[in-house]
């Protein structure tokens, strides 16, 4: 017989599982075991492994779990410390772009409108017209000067000579005054095209009307004065005639009288009254003129200083703003485009870093199914256990039956000599068996067994 020791009825882990399952479900057979036990054995045995290798993923997504948690609480300081300054840096980034934009934007609307002015606006005069009547405009205000300081600061006994210029630059500067007048009145009308016959048809008609009265004025007054000073040059030639001959009482009482008609003929030129409406009359007429002179010669030069020279200039100027501030936007747009990006990719770090509610209540899940795993993997391990158990119980007692079955027939006297034969054949080789002589017998009951 082969060593009973090979037969042992506890798993073998050395053999492979469906051998061992083969040699196991074959025994229970021969004994005739319950086959339920071993099953239920190995069903919590496979559950018990699954539920092992279950855990051991939950353990380690676990872990990971508590280091990313860790991670993320260590880096949350630190990108939200970031992201403020890319928050900064962009919305100030942004302010500079926008005002830059808006300067851009204005010198470009600008230089827009003074082309447009260069190229649309046209004056009906030429620059010479303009300054021969700026030239009329200043010679009728030194004509009133002249006239106000040679006649009327005499007239009223100003002496000093200062006081007197003063005087009569304040009256000469009437024309200045007239100016705006003139400007808003008939001027700018006449540029806008509005109301132009009426208004232009009184001025006209008003200015001509006064200038041919103040001309006939003047011109019946230079008569009579040219008229007195023949009077006084024909006395002054009687008296020097007479004054030739012997100075005779009746001769020097002529020359008297010659002299005496002579100052009252200077009197009546002074005392005439064409005189005082040739004064009163050149001064208004003067300042009139001056003041329509100005107003039309004056806008004539403003409108070429402005076309020639100052909206070239301005035009320079904005070209080269425009230039300068097309660089900064350009730089600044750079700028803003690149704390752009790094916002955008803080950002994205923290909402990649800011799953920690999430990887909290997935945490809080797994430890639950963790533990339920455990809960379960404890229960098919005690399953396990138990049916194991009992399998190894109901095999005992199966072979504990067939040894009293053995015994009984064993004593009984129809058997008792063939008993004794068995008992001298039992084989005791091993030193095993002869020190343990019940294993020889048991494996002689399990052949025995087998031949039933």
């Amino acid at each position: 017989m082969e060593n009973t020791e090979s037969q042992d009825l506890t798993p073998n882990t050395k053999k492979q599982p469906q051998d061992y399952d083969f040699s196991k479900g074959y025994q229970n057979g021969l004994y005739g075991v319950e086959k339920n036990s071993y099953q239920n054995f190995l069903e919590g045995n496979i559950r018990s492994q699954t539920l092992a290798y279950q855990i051991a993923d939950r353990i380690e997504e676990k872990k990971s779990l508590e280091d990313r948690l860790q991670q993320i609480r260590l880096g949350a300081s630190h990108f939200n410390e970031r992201l403020q300054m890319h928050r900064f840096n962009l919305e100030t980034n942004a302010t500079k772009t926008e005002r830059l934009q808006h300067q851009l934007s204005q010198s470009d609307e600008q230089l827009l409108r003074y082309r447009t002015e260069k190229q649309e606006k046209r004056e009906d005069y030429s620059l010479l017209a303009g300054i021969i009547f700026v030239v009329a405009g200043a010679i009728f205000m030194a004509g009133d000067l002249i006239i106000s300081h040679e006649i009327v600061a005499y007239a009223l006994n100003i002496r000093n000579t200062t006081e007197a210029w003063l005087f009569a630059g304040g009256l000469a500067a009437l024309s200045i005054l007239f100016k705006p007048v003139y400007d808003r009145i008939f001027e700018k009308s006449f540029k806008a095209n509005e109301n132009i016959p009426r208004k232009y048809l009184w001025l006209k008609g008003s200015v001509v009307i006064f200038a041919l009265l103040t001309l006939f004025v003047l011109g019946w007054f230079r008569f009579e004065a040219y008229r007195i000073n023949e009077q006084k040059s024909n006395i002054n030639r009687l008296i020097n005639t007479l004054q030739t001959e012997d100075m005779k009482p009746e001769t020097i009482a002529q020359v008297e009288k010659l002299l005496a008609t002579q100052q009252s003929l200077g009197m009546q030129l002074v005392n005439s009254l064409w005189g005082l409406f040739a004064f009163v009359l050149t001064g208004i007429l003067f300042a009139i003129s001056g003041a329509i002179c100005l107003g039309i010669g004056l806008p004539i030069l403003q409108f070429y200083w402005r076309h020639w020279v100052q909206i070239p200039i301005k035009i320079t100027i904005l070209k080269n703003r425009g230039k300068r501030t097309t660089r900064k936007v350009e730089k600044q747009e750079a700028l803003l485009a690149r704390e752009k990006t790094h916002y955008e990719i803080c950002s994205f770090e923290i909402q990649t870093h800011t799953e920690k509610t999430t990887l909290e209540n997935r945490l809080a899940t797994l430890r639950e199914d963790l533990n339920d795993l455990l809960q379960q993997k404890m229960a098919a391990d005690m399953e396990s256990r138990v049916s194991l158990y009992q399998d190894g119980y109901e095999s005992g007692f199966a072979l504990q039956q067939g040894e009293n079955r053995f015994v009984e027939e064993a004593v009984s006297p129809s058997h008792e000599s063939d008993n004794r034969l068995i008992v001298k054949e039992l084989p005791l080789k091993n030193k095993s068996q002869r020190n343990r002589p019940y294993l020889a017998l048991r494996q002689m009951i399990f052949e025995n067994l087998r031949n039933d």
